[in-house]
């Protein structure tokens, strides 16, 4: 039942979502073309008024380049989160919750299918770089960063330990910008008045009492890494983005069996 669930979701995300890939696509392959045609390593010399207008249209054809990138960067997680909150906390919940699923389910649906999209997308913009941006300019910064590549390398061979720190510290921080979307999502439904506002100024007010707490104990546990081990610090964060992810999913799962608040 999950997979139906996920295609049905997948299906109304991609509805959207494919205009602002294809975009993307087209500009890239125009930006690629543009930048043939002025780039001093190859393409001919052009001079005079056509120089000048090859030169506006580049300019242009990047900047709705670079414009379409961060819209499909953020198009992705604004649509799973769109789709989350109309077809669990609207009208349309009342189909949603009639089919014969539980609430772990639908969660289990709605955070592999946005994962799939996230994952989309990011795969849809490295392409997009791939093709916009002339290998000239991926060898200048090859050349910049490769001379420090072996220290990193050495430094993760020498500690194994925290080599398996960072791959843990990836793997709990994956699904926890989701799982704040989907808790805020799910809070601000319980409001019947102006729930999309509440919504808004929960994520906002959330995010600032957040940036506050980090700044708060940041310090102290750099101090603490750097008086004891550094160890110490990555395994704090570890535990504390676990524990966020395991209990964010299991508050939403808690409202969705007892606290949806269907407004159509």
């Amino acid at each position: 039942m999950v997979g139906k669930l996920m295609k049905h979701e997948l299906r109304a995300i991609f509805r959207v979502l494919m205009w602002f890939m294809i975009a993307v696509a087209l500009l890239s392959v125009l930006m690629r073309v543009t930048l043939e045609l002025v780039h001093p390593f190859s393409g001919p010399v052009v001079v005079g008024s056509s120089a000048i207008g090859l030169t506006l249209m580049r300019f242009s054809i990047t900047f709705f380049w670079y414009l379409s990138v961060a819209a499909l960067s953020c198009a992705g997680s604004v649509m799973c989160l769109v789709r989350f909150f109309k077809s669990l906390f609207t009208g349309e919940g009342y189909m949603t919750f009639s089919l014969p699923v539980t609430p772990t389910q639908l969660l289990v649906a709605k955070f592999l299918s946005a994962f799939i999209v996230t994952l989309s997308c990011l795969v849809e913009i490295a392409l997009s770089v791939l093709i916009a941006v002339p290998f000239e300019e991926f060898s200048i910064l090859w050349n910049d960063i490769s001379f420090v590549l072996p220290e990193i390398s050495a430094f993760l061979s020498a500690e194994p330990l925290f080599t398996t720190e960072l791959v843990l510290l990836l793997v709990v921080m994956i699904p926890m910008g989701l799982v704040y979307l989907f808790l805020i999502a799910s809070i601000g439904q319980l409001f019947t008045k102006g729930r999309v506002i509440i919504t808004i100024a929960l994520y906002y007010g959330a995010s600032f009492l957040i940036g506050i707490v980090l700044s708060v104990l940041l310090i102290p546990l750099l101090q603490l890494g750097y008086t004891l081990s550094m160890h110490i610090v990555m395994w704090a964060f570890i535990v504390l983005i676990a524990a966020f992810d395991v209990g964010g999913f299991f508050i939403i799962r808690y409202i969705l069996s007892h606290k949806v608040n269907l407004v159509v």
